[in-house]
């Protein structure tokens, strides 16, 4: 069964460990992008620079310390000991609300 984590990067890195994720084919999601608003000039919206979501399956996929142990991977958001695991709809709402940002301020 899939879950989505949210895992803090290393500063700087979040490309880095965006890629290496992806290589272990796990779904990752970084809110938080470079736009363009009408004037050509950019916005970065920092909010979430250091985080990528990303979801894992405990049958299929790697485990969670492999994906910790990730080039660029600080270590999962945790609450108490285990990691935290994020609602589907929290994620999708993240997508969305993103998604809307990029299509209003990108023209």
């Amino acid at each position: 069964m899939k879950s989505w984590y949210l895992l803090y990067c290393k500063r700087g890195e979040r490309s880095r460990a965006f890629l290496n994720l992806k290589q272990q084919g796990i779904e990752c999601f970084c809110p938080g992008t470079l736009l363009r608003n009408n004037s050509s000039t950019r916005v970065k919206d920092d909010s979430l620079q250091n985080y990528i979501f990303a979801q894992i399956d405990h049958l299929t996929g790697p485990s969670l310390t492999t994906v910790r142990s990730t080039r660029g991977v600080v270590d999962f958001i945790r609450a108490g000991a285990k990691p935290q695991k994020i609602t589907n709809d929290a994620v999708n709402d993240l997508k969305q609300q993103y998604k809307c940002m990029t299509i209003n301020q990108v023209k």
